[in-house]
């Protein structure tokens, strides 16, 4: 907002002449706030003779855009940036609205300002969100409504009724909080800046000339850093070099029972590369004594380990939990918690970072068991924690000041919840059973590690019995345990006893080598991404910057979910089954940083640094306006680089491809040109200009040289939309603009022929329709189909129609001969699932509605499972 707001008085006390105006951030706070105050409703807001009490829908007000505050801005052109404003003035807020309450946001806005003109109001109390956003959403919404009122603070950790009214008895002066505010401001403004102007500069030189929604690159504080953890981690998985080793597994035998050891690498500590044989002639040997042997002495070593319940959700890792058991998206996860907020009453508001209670909410905890006692699944583990009294002795690890911070952990509110839909019920749950474990005693285990000693050579095992279930019971111990067992490598041992002698010998029964290799490191899923983002400190060297970004990590919990759905929207990432993947737009943004000297956009220690100001100025040890030159300046710098690398020759090199003229092309960053010129009108351009990447697919040096022989080439089948992520076929051609062959996407138009182009009747004839009977030919696009003529003269409607690449499956004609002809189906493929990215193998059969579909082999039900469902195809 304008660095000129207007002047505000100090609020006079709340009993003093006039009535005081408090605004809360959300409706379900204000009614909260009037309940406790006993203000009834009275129109659209709760008043009485001394409060009027009403509240926002979250953000009403948003900073300009670039072109309401200057027309000149409106261009997306290199030359008007960088774009700092001296000032800025805010709007009400445009597009998507996060919930159903702030669909009436212009409405909800000329409430507060009708509400804060009022003659009778003397002053107001910013009663929003305890933290910088809370400070940033009264800012905004009383500046923009022209506010002049004396102004008091609200600060709320805990909604308890007594904590609500001991904050209302010491209501904070503006002081006291206006180091906070001022940082709100300045996070808000500079975002704006730095946000901008790096994606004007990015959209300008990755996206083309015609500026529209696919060709933005968006460039921010918090989506960069993230993309690039994405994008660094694909770079490792495609640059990784597996390195093969061997495994020795040997089954022993005592008289209760069988179990296996693996072998060990002698002097090698870790637990996994001490199983790792790097060298097979090593392994060989190993095996090889152990089967001469035949057995060894046995030892236990024998470890009680106690386990703690996990903390209590906050909402990154309420998120992660829910992807992990349910695949749930953020987003998904996020809305389901909201629902559960605002219109169940269910839970506590979910928005939050903080895994704590207030050191007050002993009792309010003790009410919510005892209505979770009678109404949830859970009950006789709520009313179990009450009797046993485990609530008073909770202490610290579950109520502590110290580590609340806007809000509180996502826990119950004691409401139970009817007509829930299915996510709904099961984030429900997911927070019902974490709030109640965390009173229960820690769960405990007997772990067991046993050596068997055959001859020189040890194998080891691990062994893990749960003791006592303790908190694992709220979950289902059996379950949770064997899990975290499996994952363990752990295994129920059979006991040593006198029949095994003293000391015990084991029988070896079989000893096998096992060969396998190192993997690269996992692709993100929703639930890592979430706990990269929210760790992203660790990655940061500088210890002051790293503890800046402690509290919050790269973005908020409020924010993560919406980052990475804008990823996916903005078509950097997709989803494939569970992975997030960076597409080509993602690796064309890198490039771009790189080739700037950007890179600090793409590392975590940007928002570091900005915390660590931030902070400072929170404390008042740093001013606005320092902070704010210093982000000028920033984003000046950034832009002079751009536009300093745009007038700079690109780097060339020859390459082993021959322009018409017999000369070796040329290739830089972003194109591959030839040596020879032409004149174009004042220009002088290259005589042949073929751009390394078209329709989102790279051209090789191999299909450059093919394009320049033959003008052009394909059918290539993995050119790639920006606007739907979906692949789609074509050619690639070179043709003569101004006098420069210039490489362009040749997709013909599909008026008659889905290849675009009329059918030939030397065309092969693979067999006939299934549906229509007339012949399928093969046409040059590599696709198999009816002539669209001869169906219409026949009169069909359906007739067989399929891709030369399907899901990802190479089809030639001998397959579709074998599908047309007396086989009736094709080999066995290997197919993927545009919908869950997973490959499926299956036959192509006929089909006499469809033409074609999938027929699918036979798959063996896993152990102790109902019979699997088919694979779906899309």
């Amino acid at each position: 907002m304008s660095k000129k707001s207007p002047s505000r008085k100090t609020a006079p006390a709340a009993d003093g002449p006039g009535k005081t105006l408090v605004i809360a951030e959300k409706p379900s706070v204000a009614a909260d706030l009037a309940k406790v105050l006993k203000v009834p409703k009275k129109g659209e807001v709760f008043e009485d003779d001394r409060w009027v009490i009403t509240s926002a829908v979250g953000h009403l007000v948003e900073l300009k855009e670039p072109h309401e505050i200057n027309p000149e801005w409106k261009g997306w052109t290199l030359k008007s940036l960088p774009i700092l404003p001296p000032e800025f003035d805010g709007q009400l807020r445009k597009g998507v609205l996060r919930c159903r309450e702030e669909r009436g946001s212009s409405e909800r806005f000329h409430l507060l300002k009708r509400q804060l003109q009022r003659e009778d109001v003397a002053a107001v109390v910013n009663a929003c969100d305890a933290g910088r956003e809370g400070e940033l959403i009264f800012h905004m919404i009383t500046t923009l409504a022209g506010s002049r009122l004396p102004e008091r603070r609200l600060w709320l950790t805990s909604m308890t009724p007594s904590a609500i009214r001991e904050s209302f008895d010491r209501l904070l002066e503006p002081s006291e909080k206006a180091g906070l505010r001022a940082s709100s401001i300045c996070r808000s403004q500079s975002d704006w800046m730095v946000g901008l102007n790096m994606t004007r500069c990015a959209t300008k030189m990755l996206g083309g000339s015609k500026i529209s929604k696919e060709s933005v690159h968006p460039v921010g504080r918090v989506q960069t850093p993230t993309l690039m953890l994405i994008v660094r981690r694909e770079h490792e998985i495609r640059n990784f070099v597996p390195r093969a080793f061997w495994r020795v597994e040997a089954d022993f035998r005592l008289a209760a029972g069988a179990y296996r050891g693996a072998a060990q690498v002698p002097g090698v500590e870790e637990r996994k590369e001490a199983e790792r044989f790097y060298d097979e002639a090593q392994a060989q040997a190993v095996a090889a004594a152990a089967r001469a042997l035949g057995s060894g002495t046995v030892s236990d070593e024998r470890k009680p380990r106690k386990e703690s319940a996990p903390r209590l959700f906050d909402l990154t890792t309420l998120q992660r939990e829910a992807n992990r058991r349910f695949g749930f998206a953020a987003k998904t996860t996020l809305g389901a918690a909201q629902a559960l907020y605002e219109r169940h009453k269910a839970l506590t508001y979910p928005r939050t970072d903080s895994s704590h209670l207030p050191e007050d909410y002993a009792a309010t905890a003790k009410e919510v068991l005892a209505s979770l006692g009678s109404g949830h699944a859970a009950g006789a583990f709520a009313r179990e924690a009450l009797a046993q009294g485990w609530v008073d002795r909770a202490g610290k690890r579950v109520f502590d000041n110290a580590k609340v911070s806007d809000h509180f952990a996502i826990v119950p509110t004691g409401t139970i919840p009817d007509g829930l839909s299915d996510v709904e019920a099961r984030v429900y749950d997911l927070v019902v059973r974490r709030f109640v474990a965390v009173f229960f005693p820690m769960a405990e285990f007997e772990e067991t590690v046993r050596t068997t000693q055959v001859g020189p050579h040890a194998f080891r095992t691990t062994g893990k019995v749960l003791v006592v279930a303790g908190w694992r019971a709220v979950w289902g111990q059996e379950a949770d345990a064997e899990e975290d067992r499996d994952k363990e490598g752990a295994a129920n041992l059979p006991a040593l006893g006198p029949a095994d002698g003293a000391p015990p010998v084991a029988k070896v029964d079989s000893v096998e080598v096992r060969q396998d290799a190192t993997k690269p490191p996992a692709r993100y899923n929703e639930a890592s991404l979430l706990g990269a983002m929210e760790n992203a400190g660790k990655l940061v060297d500088d210890e002051a910057l790293a503890e800046a970004m402690k509290e919050r990590g790269l973005g908020t919990p409020a924010t993560r979910a919406a980052t990475i759905e804008g990823l996916l929207r903005q078509t950097y990432i997709e989803r494939q089954g569970k992975e997030l993947v960076p597409t080509a737009k993602a690796f064309k943004l890198e490039k771009f940083l790189a080739a700037n000297e950007l890179l600090l956009l793409a590392d975590p220690q940007l928002t570091g640094e900005w915390e660590h100001k931030l902070r400072e100025m929170e404390r008042g040890r740093l001013g606005a306006s320092d902070f704010m030159r210093e982000i000028h300046a920033t984003a000046a710098q950034m832009t002079g680089r751009v536009k300093e690398n745009l007038d700079k020759p690109l780097i060339a090199e020859e390459i082993d491809v021959l322009s018409p003229a017999g000369t070796r092309m040329l290739r830089d960053e972003r194109a591959y040109r030839s040596a020879e010129t032409v004149v174009q009108g004042k220009k002088t351009v290259a005589q042949v200009l073929v751009y390394r990447e078209l329709g989102g697919r790279p051209l090789a040096e191999a299909e450059l040289a093919e394009l320049i022989a033959k003008r052009r080439i394909g059918p290539f089948h993995d050119f790639r939309s920006l606007k739907s992520g979906r692949n789609y076929s074509g050619y690639i051609k070179l043709e003569e603009v101004n006098g420069q062959l210039k490489a362009a996407l040749d997709l013909p138009p599909r008026d008659g022929d889905p290849d675009g182009e009329p059918f030939d009747p030397s065309w092969p004839v693979l067999g006939d329709c299934p549906v229509s009977g007339l012949p399928v030919v093969q046409t040059p696009a590599a696709g198999y189909r009816v002539c669209p003529a001869k169906a219409r003269e026949a009169g069909a409607k359906k007739t067989f129609s399929l891709n030369g690449v399907m899901l990802q499956c190479p089809i030639s004609p001998d397959d579709i001969r074998d599908l047309l002809g007396p086989k009736g189906r094709t080999a066995e493929k290997r197919f993927v699932s545009n919908r869950t990215k997973r490959p499926f193998n299956a036959w192509l059969v006929p089909d006499k509605s469809r033409g074609w579909w999938f027929a699918f082999p036979p798959r063996k039900a896993k152990p102790g499972k109902g019979k699997p469902k088919p694979d779906e195809a899309e």
